[in-house]
């Protein structure tokens, strides 16, 4: 059994009525262990003892960054290392990241929106 590999993720904001063309400048780094398949390797994620980590990337403002955790419901928790920011929780479905998929996100001001996978590669 292959062990998973460290993969980045990277996340840009998709479609939207506010947002009808994307944008560009909203983006998410995540760091996160992968199966051969490209799907989340859960329990190499639970062993990685806050290893796994997200950076949240916004125009004009200074990166925030964190640690990946599983959450309670299976979803992804960002937590932030400032204070201010509360987490994300990023929602994937059992299948591999590919280029392309749609990632809903509730962002740290409670709001959610879809990402789109943009990038998967070795880290």
């Amino acid at each position: 059994m292959m062990s998973a590999q460290i993969c980045q993720v990277e996340l840009e904001l998709g479609r939207e009525p506010q947002h009808p063309f994307g944008e560009r400048g909203r983006l998410y780094h995540l760091y996160l262990p992968l199966k051969a398949d490209g799907s989340l390797d859960a329990e190499a994620l639970r062993g990685s003892r806050g290893c796994c980590r997200g950076k949240r990337l916004r125009a004009g403002d200074g990166p925030a960054e964190g640690r990946i955790v599983l959450g309670a419901e299976g979803g992804l928790v960002l937590e932030y290392d400032d204070a201010p920011l509360r987490q994300s929780v990023v929602r994937l479905n059992s299948g591999p990241l590919v280029v392309g998929e749609s990632v809903p996100i509730a962002e740290a001001d409670g709001e959610r929106h879809e990402f789109q996978v943009i990038s998967v590669r070795h880290a």
